[in-house]
């Protein structure tokens, strides 16, 4: 059996981009994993943005033994993003080994076949899938419009604010309509105490992002080896060849994702105290999912990808607040303090909008296999990625000094740990083949500590300088974090920055 190359109608003839990635060997020795070639093309972006906004506040009038003001306002706003890939790009990632006794060979200018000397019981290795990303243009512009109306009342040692906001978007072609109410209460009738409570309603943005996202899919292809040799040594596979006239996304009807917010807050005000409760319970409803799935109502026999509002999510969040009004005062310097505490409790059925369920098929990517704690299972087995982030806490300390034009700002983090599955880094070989590894693992606490510093130095009457110095994380510490990649919903494990320092002059006239 001769491994073969890609014949030339298959890949693009004007200079591709490619990475491919290979098992080590005496030749390729450089990492345990070695790749050569780009991880990936360049990308053009071009965006225009234009926004308006208006809000008018009428005089507050008196009626009875209330006092009334009435507000509204409306907004535009328009985008338009160009995006091209000036290039084809081609990624292999799953190597497959063979050994002499196989009958395999490369045939002569395969770079997708190596026949490296004998090591691990192996002669070579060849590529047997990859992922092409055809060069192409993407050119999508939004509107949107929205406008609120509002009124805020006021009896004696009580106050209610009502207000409706109305959210119209080209992409999604839905006009949505928002209730907002507040209402304050302090029973001594001063700031020693007072209990706020609201009930809102938040709609989600239909994003150019989301909107990019679904044409790019279009431009994305699969690559598999084929087992006999013909002609064509490869096939491919893409969006576009699963269903005619590009059906297989579809995003008709869906409704926009909101939020229903429940607050109550209790604020104290001591001497020059501020103490603040508030928790705030969040009802997610109509998120977008992508589900994969069969037509019941046709013979078709190809699996497509279909939106849905199915998405859900809940929230309860507690946070607590303690700063004080008037600066303190010691010596020449005058120093702000404020400390918060965050607790959350959250669930919700999907990961995120690009999440892809298997419905009703057998021959998806979600039945692929993939190497889970260090066991062989399938993709869709493997436990759902939900992250939170148990409670938070975080302290600010900013100076000021009298006598110098010098403010010193300190701001620490501390987040608590939290178990997560997510990718690994590294492929897993196991039968020969380089399979996708995911693990849960206990992501430790978090602290941070940074510091930015500003002085001011006045050139001349209406001319001044400001000379910044900004530190991140100035204990140097090694903090890890789960979040998916920004081409992939699926969770990664991350760094954060370690330290840091950012210089920077502003100038004032």
């Amino acid at each position: 059996m001769v491994i073969g190359t890609f014949s030339q109608n298959t890949e693009s003839p004007t200079n591709p981009v490619r990475f491919i990635l290979w098992k080590q060997t005496p030749t390729k020795n450089w990492s345990s994993n070695p790749g050569e070639g780009a991880t990936s093309s360049d990308i053009e972006l071009h965006q225009d943005t234009f926004s308006y906004s208006l809000k008018n506040a009428f005089d507050t009038i008196q009626i009875g033994n209330s006092m009334q003001q009435l507000s509204f306002g409306m907004g535009y706003d328009y985008s338009k993003v160009a995006w091209e890939r000036p290039n084809d790009a081609y990624m292999y990632n799953q190597p497959k080994t063979f050994t002499s006794s196989s009958g395999i060979s490369c045939t002569a200018g395969d770079i997708l076949c190596d026949e490296a000397t004998d090591e691990n019981n192996y002669q070579g290795q060849y590529q047997t899938n990859g992922k092409y990303y055809q060069k192409g243009k993407v050119n999508i512009d939004q509107q949107r419009v929205h406008t609120f109306i509002e009124n805020t009342s006021t009896w004696d040692n009580f106050s209610a604010r009502l207000g409706l906001r109305a959210d119209y978007d080209s992409l999604s072609k839905n006009l949505n309509i928002a209730p907002r109410t507040a209402f304050n209460y302090k029973p001594l009738k001063n700031d020693l105490l007072s209990f706020t409570t609201g009930w809102n309603r938040y709609y989600a943005n239909y994003t150019l992002a989301t909107e990019l996202q679904d044409q790019l899919a279009f431009l994305e292809y699969n690559l598999k080896r084929t087992k006999n040799q013909t002609e064509d040594y490869w096939t491919q596979t893409g969006l576009s060849d699963l269903i005619l006239a590009n059906s297989n996304i579809q995003r008709a009807n869906l409704k926009t994702p909101y939020a229903d917010e429940i607050v109550f807050a209790i604020n104290s005000q001591v001497k020059n105290w501020n103490l603040g409760l508030k928790w705030v319970n969040r009802d997610s409803k109509d998120e977008i999912t992508k589900n994969r799935f069969i037509d019941p109502t046709t013979s078709n026999t190809i699996d497509h990808f279909e939106y849905s509002n199915s998405g859900k999510a809940k929230a309860d969040i507690y946070t607590l607040t303690l700063r004080n009004t008037l600066p303190v005062v010691y010596k020449n310097s005058l120093h702000g303090f404020n400390f918060g505490f965050d607790y959350t409790e959250s669930e919700k059925n999907y990961l995120d909008y690009s999440e892809s369920y298997n419905v009703n098929s057998n021959t998806t990517a979600e039945d692929r296999d993939i190497i889970f704690n260090g066991s062989l299972i399938q993709f869709n087995e493997r436990p759902v990625e939900n992250f939170n982030q148990p409670w938070t806490a975080r302290f600010g300390w900013d100076i000021e000094f009298s006598n110098l034009p010098l403010k010193i700002n300190n701001f620490l983090s501390y987040k608590s740990e939290y178990k997560d599955t997510y990718k690994l880094k590294n492929k897993v070989e196991h039968d020969g083949v380089l399979l996708e590894a995911y693990a849960t693992d206990t992501i430790r606490p978090r602290f941070s500590w940074d510091m930015r510093t500003t002085y001011d130095f006045n050139f001349a009457k209406d001319l001044k300088a400001i000379f910044g110095l900004t530190i991140n994380n100035i204990t140097n510490r090694h903090n890890i974090y789960t979040t998916p990649g920004i081409s992939e919903s699926t969770n990664r494990l991350r760094s954060e920055i370690g330290r840091q320092f950012i210089a920077d002059v502003t100038f004032k006239f």
